[in-house]
């Protein structure tokens, strides 16, 4: 039996619009994603951000399963993601039993444009999360599906 795994990238400075994660934020995306991305045990998983945010990544990683992809300055999460995405062997993307069948950017973030080709060219399916803010135009374009996360809302954030 073939068990088809994901990669998922999940930058939650983009999905929270904020350079500084908060407590709140980290608590509605570790609610909010689980059910959005389907995560299975062997999916690889990585949460991305500025090292600044090093404990509620780490919240976000443990809650999801997933590894922290640190960076620095403008933009180095979302290069620490694209970074840990280019270090995936060829060998785990075909794995006769558990073979990477789709790629899940959970960023709106143009950065990610890239990426979701090189995923296109691999033959997986691209899979981007964004949120109310929006998706760039040209990550949508290489995308197959793109589904916007609810604006966060407090009162229903369970603590």
């Amino acid at each position: 039996m073939i068990k088809e795994r994901q990669v998922i990238l999940i930058d939650p400075e983009n999905l929270t619009g904020d350079g500084h994660l908060t407590p709140s934020e980290t608590a509605w995306l570790t609610q909010v994603l689980p059910s959005t991305l389907d995560i299975q045990r062997d999916d690889l998983i990585f949460v991305g951000g500025d090292r600044h945010n090093a404990f509620e990544l780490d919240s976000i990683a443990k809650a999801l399963g997933g590894r922290i992809a640190f960076g620095t300055g403008k933009d180095g999460g979302d290069r620490a993601l694209v970074a840990e995405f280019d270090k995936i062997p060829d060998t785990a993307w075909n794995l006769p039993d558990s073979p990477i069948t789709r790629v899940v950017i959970a960023s709106g973030d143009h950065h990610f444009v890239d990426t979701a080709r090189l995923a296109k060219r691999k033959g997986r399916q691209v899979f981007t999360i964004g949120t109310w803010r929006g998706i760039s135009a040209e990550l949508a374009k290489h995308s197959d599906t793109c589904l916007r996360l609810p604006p966060m809302s407090p009162d229903k954030l369970v603590a």
